[in-house]
């Protein structure tokens, strides 16, 4: 038997997922997830303070999804996460749906953020941050607020503001 000069094997080249060289899959290979943005948030005033985070459901596929929200304590508590499986998302038509999170008024400057992610553990969405105060702010800065049916609100947000704050020196909230 004769053997000849050995070559030594290319290896591979994985571009993307796939071996440049032989076409092979790259067996360690996760795509990278183009991630997309909540469409914003709403508040619902009545017996409780609600701020609610909505979702545009087409960016979303199957119906094993979930959203966390993390919510940032202005003082020194920390911040704590509540999990929204999809099946607790309430839809509103069918191109949206929302998570509502409910906030006290001593809790108005807690920052709130907000990501969808999927079955798989993936975040597929951008994080979104807001809370009641910036909200409020937020609302008061837009000139087509003063203009539309919603101008009877600018002075709930102000008082709003303004009750969040007295209720921060009453309890001593994130002093």
């Amino acid at each position: 038997s004769y053997t000849g000069d050995e070559v030594a094997a290319n290896g591979h080249n994985y571009v993307d997922g796939v071996c440049s060289v032989c076409g092979e899959a790259d067996p360690d290979y996760v795509p990278e997830i183009t991630k997309f943005d909540l469409k914003g948030s709403s508040m619902t005033l009545g017996n409780t303070l609600e701020i609610n985070f909505a979702v545009d459901m087409t960016n979303i596929t199957g119906t094993d999804n979930y959203i966390v929200v993390s919510k940032e304590y202005a003082d020194e508590r920390g911040t704590v996460t509540k999990t929204y499986p999809q099946s607790e998302w309430t839809a509103q038509g069918t191109k949206t749906s929302y998570v509502s999170f409910s906030v006290s008024a001593k809790e108005m400057n807690d920052k709130l953020t907000v990501a969808v992610y999927n079955a798989a553990g993936q975040q597929i969405s951008n994080p979104y941050e807001d809370s009641v105060a910036v909200y409020c702010q937020r609302m008061l800065n837009k000139e087509e607020e003063r203009t539309s049916p919603r101008a009877k609100y600018l002075t709930l947000y102000v008082d709003m503001l303004n009750y969040g704050a007295a209720a921060q020196n009453h309890f001593e909230f994130g002093m």
